[in-house]
């Protein structure tokens, strides 16, 4: 009796061992990229703004930049091609991408980059629409490129604000910065901007 215990034993163990075991080779596999709006010099205003994207290796805690630059590498740098409507002021379709006063943020539900960049009143005050800041959002699909200038990919909507930028959590619910006041006497504003981005 004995016996047949030890055996049963260890079939339920090696059972349960198994079970365990096949439900981590189920885990799908995930890459993380992170990314962020840059220049293509080191610092300052060199170079040309892109979007950049980076290898994180958690194990080092480190970031490294992907140094890829073929237009087939769907994580190389690139510069998105994006414009504010098609006649708004003359501005038509100028090219607006640019790493000054920009945040890019990505939503783990629709799966969308998000670019946000503002213009001031005292050099953009035809875009402004007479506020003395006014933040535009775009987003594309991670993993594709807006590059093409005919026609450029245009805004999703603006906001009469000064944002710095946003993040979203996993239901893709969307949390922003703002500036409310002048810095540095007044910190910016916290809160939550649901459903504002996703149309």
């Amino acid at each position: 009796m004995k016996k047949c215990l030890h055996y049963f034993g260890m079939l339920l163990a090696s059972l349960v061992l198994l079970c365990l075991a096949s439900a981590a080779w189920a885990q799908p596999a995930t890459v993380s990229y992170p990314l962020a709006v840059g220049r293509t010099s080191a610092c300052g205003s060199g170079g040309s703004s892109q979007m950049h994207f980076y290898n994180y290796n958690s194990s080092a805690n480190t970031i490294s930049s992907i140094t890829s630059n073929t237009t087939t590498n769907p994580v190389g740098r690139y510069a998105p091609q994006l414009c504010i409507g098609t006649t708004l002021n003359g501005s038509g379709n100028t090219q607006r991408f640019t790493s000054s006063v920009a945040s890019v943020s990505y939503n783990p539900q629709d799966h969308n980059i998000y670019y946000l960049w503002t213009a001031y009143s005292s050099n953009n005050a035809a875009i402004t629409q007479g506020s003395s800041a006014r933040t535009f959002v775009w987003r594309w699909p991670a993993g594709t490129k807006p590059t093409g200038t005919s026609p450029r990919l245009d805004t999703i909507r603006s906001f009469d604000a000064d944002i710095l930028g946003v993040a979203f959590d996993a239901n893709g619910n969307g949390y922003i910065i703002e500036f409310t006041n002048a810095l540095p006497t007044t910190p910016p504003t916290y809160k939550p901007c649901f459903g504002l981005l996703i149309l």
